[in-house]
């Protein structure tokens, strides 16, 4: 799979652009769009990127429920879900 895995702090440089590497984040997003590949992030990078630009970057509600709605209905991003049985099962992993 040509995947890219997209954390809290990439999606918060990519939607606001005041933040330091909002540019190398809308490149980064640019390319891997035009690759196709399909971006990948977690119900807890969600989580913390809600906490993020609620504060300490005080973003309005609106916009917040903006990009939220625009990272989860993508159909080239997948929101993968973290569950305690997801965890345990990592949790046996021999890295």
């Amino acid at each position: 799979m040509n995947s890219l895995l997209v954390d809290t702090s990439g999606w918060a440089n990519l939607y606001i652009p005041t933040e330091k590497f909002h540019s190398l984040a809308t490149a980064i997003y640019q390319q891997a769009r035009q690759q196709r590949r399909t971006l990948i992030t977690t119900n807890y990078i969600l989580a913390e990127l809600v906490a993020l630009l609620d504060s300490p970057l005080r973003t309005s509600r609106s916009r917040l429920f903006v990009v939220l709605d625009s990272i989860k209905t993508a159909s080239f991003v997948q929101v993968v879900h973290i569950t305690l049985n997801r965890c345990r099962s990592l949790e046996s992993l021999q890295i």
